[in-house]
């Protein structure tokens, strides 16, 4: 066999046949998805080792390890974070075990299945400490070569690739994640891929996944234009279908072989298979392509360096910022648990006709299932043609659904978003439900902002921009204070135009708050007020919940008053904290107790 060093020459001088599936295989031969494939490395080795053996009796050069997914951010979610190094080095023992003296075994490193901040919520060392862990463990276990495959975001894999070359001297093959449009989900191009790379010692470029033969093709002859690296493909065996509850990759194996003879003929020379593909699909394609002859390479332009992109402005200023300058009112409304709004929207009506300024729905809070927030907040701008501010959570929408969610809302009129995280799944109706959190607030406000200037969070042009106020959370009374401020600034980065509070008791405490905001931002601030009912909603609130801090003296005054009198106190604290933010500040946000929205009435006309 050769040794790594002359692995890199050998790519350039005839074609390589990788294995397929590993995935695949596993689960039509009843393993299931409830745990991650790579604890069979501990759990079931020589179901592992069978699949390695059976590629190599097929005819497969190369095979990978069954580590795709054995990083610390992946095997989290099962409790496995501890085992990283021993997942990896145990899964390049069994290749090696198999694979002998005369097969190359690539050690399989996928996507980290995070994304950077704001968007996400690691950092560049966070991704390179993980990549660390799993190339040691590769590296210990005795592989070839190190492959980074199915990737989709090329600054990570920038990030991933400082790691590798930091901890080990094997050579490196980088396969990207490519839709039809020859683009990863992240915006990034062929061009861009082969720019980014050459700064790297990469000894191959190419494709696994996503697509199938015939769209892979095409990418490969892209490739071949602007690369002068030998060009990698181990495309899916087709699309998958949904039989009785299964997922199906229907493509035979003979098909497979033929479109892989195209493959290599448009000028890859390393050959393999992924989801879909079996030791049948790797037998027909070694027997195809073995003899065939690496096209050399035919670069007939440099790539294209893309220019640095600039944040644009925004179309204009959000309408409703605008009015966010003292008088500024808007009043908290979660949506009906049933279709019928018509009683909501008459309560709402005495709030409208009283003069508020805008109506701000909430997205199922304390994940309680409501009506579509988004649905709610048109119906009330339609029905009373007023402003909305919708509440928008990471939890229930993933990043597609996320930037189809914004458009339906800019086209619906919706005038505001308040980025928020939200209550994970498992607090409320539906525990079983999962939670996708693909992004942080802080990376929502930044996706609205792109959005605002006409980009999706990639860069891609969408056309009309959207124009919206972006709002987030402020504790102006945070435990942490200085913690508070650092978070405020990493939101006013993300693109954040004003700032909404919990309840404040003590206008004197928030404006401390506000003087440790940078001197050159001072956003509106919508002061968040709520009319208290009685002790017990008082004592709940300062004990119970986060972020609100209810004085002594408010709870005491409080405790020695019932029923009507007690309101009355509640309504007089609001009333006197609604008229100082009103004058020191951007606006005020009522929270209704109870959805007692008689009470916030009273509170703004006890106040003219």
């Amino acid at each position: 066999m050769p040794t790594p060093r002359e692995l890199p020459q050998i790519f350039k001088d005839r074609v390589v046949v990788f294995d397929g599936a590993m995935g695949s295989v596993l689960h039509e031969r009843g393993i299931t998805h409830s745990r991650p494939f790579e604890e069979l490395n501990l759990t079931s080795p020589y179901l592992v080792c069978q699949v390695h053996a059976e590629y190599i009796q097929a005819g497969a050069d190369a095979i990978e390890t069954n580590t795709f997914a054995a990083n610390r951010f992946m095997l989290a979610r099962y409790g496995l974070e501890d085992k990283v190094t021993e997942l990896n080095s145990t899964g390049a023992k069994l290749a090696r075990s198999v694979a002998g003296s005369s097969i190359i075994v690539a050690g399989s490193i996928g996507p980290l299945g995070v994304r950077l901040a704001p968007i996400g919520n690691v950092t560049p060392d966070d991704i390179r400490s993980a990549v660390s862990e799993q190339v040691k463990g590769l590296v210990d276990g005795g592989v070839d070569l190190i492959l980074l495959e199915t990737q989709n975001d090329l600054d990570l894999v920038c990030y991933m690739l400082d790691s590798i070359v930091e901890n080990c001297e094997l050579p490196i093959i980088c396969q990207f994640a490519i839709g039809a449009d020859l683009t990863t989900s992240s915006g990034d191009t062929l061009d861009d891929i082969v720019v980014r790379l050459s700064d790297y010692p990469v000894s191959a470029i190419g494709f696994n996944c996503s697509i199938g033969p015939e769209q892979t093709i095409r990418a490969v002859q892209g490739l071949r234009e602007i690369c002068n690296l030998p060009i990698s493909a181990q495309p899916n065996s087709g699309f998958p279908a949904n039989v009785d509850g299964r997922t199906l990759f229907i493509s035979g194996a003979g098909y497979f072989a033929e479109r892989g003879v195209e493959i290599v003929e448009a000028g890859a020379s390393i050959v393999g298979g992924c989801c879909g593909t079996s030791p049948a699909h790797i037998e027909a394609l070694a027997s195809r392509v073995k003899t065939l002859s690496r096209l050399a390479p035919a670069r007939a332009r440099a790539p294209r360096r893309r220019e640095a992109v600039v944040s644009a402005e925004k179309c204009e200023r959000s309408p409703l910022l605008r009015k966010m300058t003292g008088g500024f009112v808007t009043v908290e409304v979660t949506p009906p648990k049933d279709t019928n709004c018509t009683a909501l929207i008459e309560k709402l009506r005495p709030l409208v006709d009283a003069g508020i300024s805008a109506i701000d729905v909430t997205d199922n809070p304390m994940a309680s299932m409501h009506m579509s927030a988004i649905a709610f907040a048109h119906i009330v701008k339609e029905q009373l043609g007023i402003a909305t501010i919708l509440h928008l959570t990471c939890r229930d929408l993933n990043l597609l659904g996320m930037h189809s969610a914004l458009l339906g809302a800019a086209a619906l009129g919706i005038d505001g978003i308040l980025a928020l995280t939200g209550d994970p799944a498992s607090v409320g109706d539906y525990p079983g439900a999962t939670s996708v959190f693909d992004v942080t607030s802080d990376g929502l406000a930044k996706i609205i902002n792109s959005l605002n200037c006409g980009l999706d969070y990639v860069g891609k042009e969408i056309g009309q921009p959207t124009n919206f106020a972006i709002g987030a959370a402020f504790n102006p009374v945070a435990d942490d204070m200085e913690k508070e401020i650092i978070r405020l600034g990493k939101k006013r980065e993300s693109g954040a135009d004003f700032l909404m509070t919990q309840p404040v008791f003590d206008i004197e405490a928030l404006k401390t708050a506000v003087t440790k905001l940078p001197r050159d931002w001072r956003p509106p601030i919508l002061v968040g007020v709520i009319p208290l009912r009685s002790s017990r909603h008082a004592e709940f609130l300062h004990n119970e919940v986060p972020g609100i801090n209810i004085p002594g003296h408010i709870r005491e005054k409080l405790a020695s008053a019932d029923g009507d009198a007690a309101k009355r106190i509640g309504i007089e604290y609001a009333r006197e904290i609604y008229l100082a933010a009103r004058e020191n500040f951007g606006g005020v946000y009522f929270m209704p107790p109870f959805n007692n929205y008689d009470a916030v009435r009273e509170v703004i006309v006890g106040s003219c």
